[in-house]
């Protein structure tokens, strides 16, 4: 169970959206499920990933949100020959923390 400890210290309705970018990015890349969002059988590089906010609000049971993740994937050459390279990685998600345990669960939006 993934948790985000002292979520909700601090926050306000004001800050919400800052406050859920830096909780998300602070988090390690395999905290959250990018692998669902690879396009070619790659795998998430190292690099840092960034997350945009793209609406947020306080609920009765928590906090939610709706992001875009950026991130790099990584993919294996085809051949001996060929080395690996990176690609632009990208996925949309809801993000609900929970009041009582500020336990984070993040469901995968379908792609338009």
């Amino acid at each position: 169970m993934l948790t985000i400890p002292d979520f909700f210290s601090g926050l306000c309705a004001d800050n919400l959206k800052v406050h859920f970018k830096a909780a998300l990015e602070s988090l390690a890349k395999e905290q959250l499920p990018l692998e669902r969002c690879l396009s070619e059988g790659g795998v998430v590089d190292e690099v840092p990933f960034t997350v945009t906010i793209y609406n947020a609000a306080l609920t009765e049971v928590g906090a939610r949100a709706k992001i875009g993740v950026f991130f790099t994937e990584m993919v294996g050459g085809c051949s001996c020959g060929d080395g690996p390279y990176t690609i632009n990685g990208y996925g949309e998600f809801e993000v609900v923390v929970e009041k009582t345990h500020s336990k984070v669960t993040f469901t995968i939006l379908a792609d338009d």
